[in-house]
């Protein structure tokens, strides 16, 4: 399986464009009904050019995972750099995990439910970005004690809650058709963190 992490995350070129496509039709049909062709009809570009960049429909499959992880760990880093204290950095990253699965709810249903199994070099990858994720946080963390935002902590154990709870919300949201009210939940999930329980 091919790793080019800067051309999965370039938005001009032909290979973006079909990883972009087939996370569409994926999640309107599965990885087992989906077809190479409708995703070249997609990415408007020849099924023989979608075989250039990919030598299947798995290996696209499983660049797409990547991609979309990519794509929501960006989406995470906007929210954080907007916010001007550790409380809403920690509210944003709530909210962007509901904004992000409500616009993207099918595609991550699909991968729970009808994905074929990962090959190692995705799986170190994701481990791989799991790790920067989980050093940011605790960069985060560092910064707002340093600044009085919070009182000196286990920070590794409170990255393992921030994540858990970030893990939990979403996991609520994909399996379950649930009536809740998911923006104040994320309002919540924020609220429980920052002041604790007593």
């Amino acid at each position: 399986m091919r790793t080019d992490k800067k051309n999965i995350l370039s938005s001009g070129d032909k290979r973006s464009r079909i990883i972009k496509a087939a996370a569409e039709v994926f999640s309107r049909k599965g990885f087992h009904q989906a077809t190479v062709e409708e995703i070249s009809e997609k990415a408007a570009v020849g099924k023989g050019t979608v075989y250039a960049y990919f030598k299947n429909k798995k290996e696209l499959f499983l660049e797409m995972i990547l991609y979309t992880r990519e794509k929501f760990l960006q989406r995470m880093r906007e929210e954080i750099a907007q916010a001007d204290s550790f409380h809403n950095r920690l509210k944003n990253m709530f909210e962007a995990t509901v904004k992000f699965l409500l616009q993207h709810r099918e595609m991550t249903q699909m991968l729970i439910a009808d994905s074929p199994p990962l090959t190692e070099d995705l799986h170190q990858l994701l481990l791989e970005k799991d790790q920067e994720w989980f050093e940011q946080l605790l960069d985060l963390l560092q910064e707002a004690t340093e600044r009085g935002e919070i009182r000196p902590l286990n920070k590794s154990a409170a990255v393992y809650i921030i994540n858990g709870a970030l893990a939990m919300l979403g996991s609520r949201m994909i399996l379950y058709e649930e009536d809740l009210d998911y923006e104040q939940l994320a309002l919540d999930f924020t609220d429980i963190i920052y002041h604790g329980l007593k």
